[in-house]
């Protein structure tokens, strides 16, 4: 079959460029040369789905390219090479050229799509996809993986988990879904895409000639508060603040009978009274704004917006004492002899934003002791545990005065 990447337009350059000559074809690794989003992810979901739905075959010699912009591969039926099919990301545009190219009918066509949803579109109205959930959701990932959160000042155009977007890896929840499903033995499935934030699966339900249903599960959290987006078939995805109304979208249509020992196996078991230590100076703030609303970072690997709090108010008031940000201020001493201990109270936070301590490493035989609260801790929330400037009850009120 004659490769899609040799077709010329009427000036005789390859029809994916814009007005570029073909020396800018040479670079075939997977290394980008420009400032833009690779779309190898975006591509490898479309050959996912491909292989999945078995409309097609393809095998890894029917791959003639495979990079950051271009996705160039013949697909055969019934042992057949019949239809070529290129993908070309032109961020000068930005744009996709889809260029197909039919061998039975000796046909080519070419669409300019301004969306990666608009290449599905015209994937799924061509015939080579049947359902569009799993390259939407490969949308999605790319929109975490590439697109700035709202609140990061980086100048570059991935955003990763490592240095602008630190958050609480949700793989052990989605691993243990998973295996309520395996547990549970009426279906089985087939994982396309396990991530920190994104769980994208083909769900197979063998009583029922072996339907296949795309289900995809993200987590955003650069929305304000994060949300779980989730789709299901060709559906559109919804946005769900608490991970249990996740799980009772598997429950509602008999996907996970047995929902509630799930949702125990997933409960992290919290104290009713967690514990932060922090000092005289910035009571009157966080009586006003609330624990959590302030820019100041008291340890270089503290996460902005992040509350660390403790199961004892000794371990909190010990993170006081050490506290990397006095080292910073004038007068040490000043803060270190006006330590308050605050105390939470866990039943008024919202469960969904609390998560173990990803900033301390803890032995086999080791329980957790610290946690992170992922929002501000309302002043309702809060009272007085102790101080090192008052030492008795009286004083402690005069702190509210």
């Amino acid at each position: 079959m004659r490769r899609l990447l040799e077709w010329k337009d009427a000036k005789g350059n390859p029809v994916y460029l814009n007005n570029k000559t073909s020396s800018a074809v040479s670079n075939t690794n997977n290394t980008s040369t420009g400032n833009f989003p690779s779309q190898v992810e975006n591509y490898n979901k479309i050959l996912t789905a491909i292989r999945i739905e078995k409309v097609f075959n393809y095998s890894s010699d029917n791959i003639n390219r495979l990079s950051d912009r271009i996705l160039d591969v013949d697909l055969e039926r019934n042992g057949k090479r019949e239809i070529g099919l290129s993908i070309v990301y032109r961020p000068t545009g930005p744009n996709y050229i889809v260029t197909t190219y039919d061998a039975d009918d000796d046909e080519m066509s070419k669409d300019v799509c301004a969306s990666f949803e608009e290449v599905i579109d015209v994937l799924f109205y061509d015939g080579i996809i049947e359902d569009k959930t799993l390259c939407e959701s490969a949308s999605e990932l790319t929109e975490w993986k590439y697109m700035n959160p709202p609140a990061s000042n980086s100048n570059s155009n991935i955003a990763s988990k490592s240095s602008t977007l630190n958050y609480p890896s949700q793989e052990e929840r989605y691993k243990k879904l998973l295996a309520q499903i395996d547990k549970e033995k009426r279906f089985t499935y087939e994982v396309i895409t396990l991530t920190d934030n994104a769980l994208v699966f083909n769900l197979i339900d063998p009583n029922n000639n072996n339907k296949i249903t795309a289900i995809a599960v993200v987590y955003k959290p650069w929305t304000n508060p994060p949300v779980w987006v989730m789709a299901v078939g060709s559906g559109k995805g919804v946005d769900y603040k608490d991970w249990n109304e996740v799980l009772e979208i598997f429950e509602v249509p008999g996907i996970i009978k047995d929902i509630s020992s799930l949702k125990e196996s997933l409960a992290t078991k919290v104290p009713s009274k967690l514990y932060h230590a922090t000092y005289k100076q910035f009571l009157n703030s966080i009586k006003k704004k609330g624990l959590g609303n302030t820019k100041k970072k008291m340890w270089s690997d503290s996460k902005p917006g992040v509350v660390y709090l403790a199961d004892d108010p000794w371990t909190a008031e010990s993170y006081a004492e050490e506290s990397e940000y006095i080292d910073s201020v004038e007068d040490p001493d000043d803060y270190l002899d006006n330590i308050i201990i605050l105390e939470v109270d866990t039943s008024k936070l919202d469960s969904s934003k609390l998560y173990i301590d990803e900033n301390v490493l803890l032995d086999a035989d080791e329980e957790n002791s610290t946690w992170e609260y992922h929002g501000i801790i309302p002043w309702e929330a809060i009272k007085i545990f102790n101080s090192s400037i008052a030492e008795d009850f009286e004083v402690y009120n005069t702190l509210w005065k």
